[in-house]
């Protein structure tokens, strides 16, 4: 099993392709959903995956979302 850090990284660019903007909470929210769900289904712990985020799903995924 690869990384869950080059996990993150490969899905997040399937997740929300370039150019997105996830401007309400709810879009967050889903995207936070779509990620642990696909954590879990590729054989990661809830745990990895909170730890790998930073203890935040959503506030890891608006972090990525604002970087330049």
């Amino acid at each position: 099993m690869e990384s869950i850090e080059n996990w993150l990284h490969h899905e997040l660019k399937g997740l929300m392709p370039q150019g997105t903007d996830a401007q309400e909470k709810a879009d967050v929210k889903l995207y936070a959903e779509r990620l642990w769900h696909a954590g879990i289904s590729a054989g990661y712990t809830n745990d990895q995956l909170k730890e790998a985020c930073g203890g935040d799903i959503e506030r890891y995924l608006l972090d990525q979302l604002h970087r330049p």
